[in-house]
């Protein structure tokens, strides 16, 4: 059962498996964080998500021994680029970057942007290419209704972590140190539709920092994704909505869900500052089709 919040203290409506408790801070916690994604290509946007998420949980106590940039198997970005040409797509929507390309320039990028210690607890890591093909597993959920003739094996997240977990010497034995999974909140809306997303809280936190948007709106059910979030930690409110039904993140706070499967814990982050939340690297594709365009199609813009 659910006791009462304080006067004053509003809580998001709960359906009933996910009824949380307002609760104490998370005590002092070691991380190391994941900043995974396609990042096709990188910006400055995505060195910033790691390095604020960072930030954020060092002033509420927490530390953080490593911050690692993951960029997708070169497979998803093949995916991507056929699913777009089936549906008739072109220009931007046709460049991709491969994983080598992607980790040079974040390089670059955090070369610019952290310095010192902080640059030294950095890194880029060809992870889902250097595991050979060991990670790479069907998608039946994501991409097999996108692309129904056939499509290239990709690494879900969820066993990424794990295996991250199991083997990275980031996260040696007896460190005391959890992985945080960094993302934009609005990933949330798609997590459910994940390979074994039930699987992800059982090996990482998840750190997910707002979009500068009102509300999330997840697709379907997160039932089983959320199955093991024991602890809800909300710096910067953000509705998790089902239909209009509110799932959590409304009200700021540390709140705990004692009847949880697991120990995973969610927090809700600021968003990037000024103009860091408009950046994408669709726009960064739009700029280099349009480049090309105007040069008659040639290397104009590389």
């Amino acid at each position: 059962r659910c006791r009462l919040p304080p006067p004053g203290l509003r809580l998001p409506p709960m359906t009933p498996d996910l009824c949380f408790e307002p609760s104490d801070s998370l005590p002092p916690s070691r991380y190391v964080l994941l900043v995974s994604g396609t990042m096709s290509p990188p910006h400055v946007g995505h060195v910033r998500l790691g390095l604020s998420a960072a930030a954020a949980l060092r002033a509420d106590g927490h530390s953080v021994d490593a911050i690692c940039f993951l960029p997708v198997h070169d497979n998803y970005l093949c995916n991507k680029v056929a699913a777009k040409c089936s549906s008739g797509a072109s220009g931007a929507d046709l460049l991709a970057f491969p994983m080598c390309d992607r980790c040079l320039l974040l390089r670059a990028l955090l070369a610019r942007e952290a310095a010192g210690e902080l640059l030294s607890r950095c890194h880029v890591l060809e992870y889902e290419h250097s595991c050979g093909g060991s990670l790479l597993e069907p998608s039946p959920g994501y991409w097999a209704p996108r692309l129904p003739s056939g499509y290239l094996q990709t690494v879900p997240t969820a066993a990424l972590v794990a295996h991250f977990a199991a083997h990275s010497p980031l996260l040696r034995q007896g460190s005391g140190a959890r992985l945080g999974l960094v993302f934009g909140a609005d990933n949330l809306a798609g997590m459910a539709s994940w390979n074994a997303p039930e699987k992800l809280l059982q090996q990482t936190d998840l750190v997910l920092l707002g979009r500068g948007t009102g509300s999330v709106q997840v697709g379907e059910a997160p039932s089983a994704l959320l199955s093991a979030l024991r602890r809800l930690e909300v710096r910067a409110p953000l509705p998790v909505l089902s239909g209009r039904r509110e799932l959590l993140g409304g009200s700021s706070g540390s709140f705990v869900r004692r009847a949880a499967a697991g120990e995973g814990t969610l927090f809700l982050l600021p968003a990037l500052e000024g103009g860091d939340e408009d950046l994408s690297s669709t726009a960064v594709r739009e700029a280099l089709a349009a480049g090309e365009s105007a040069n008659g199609g040639g290397g104009g813009a590389a």
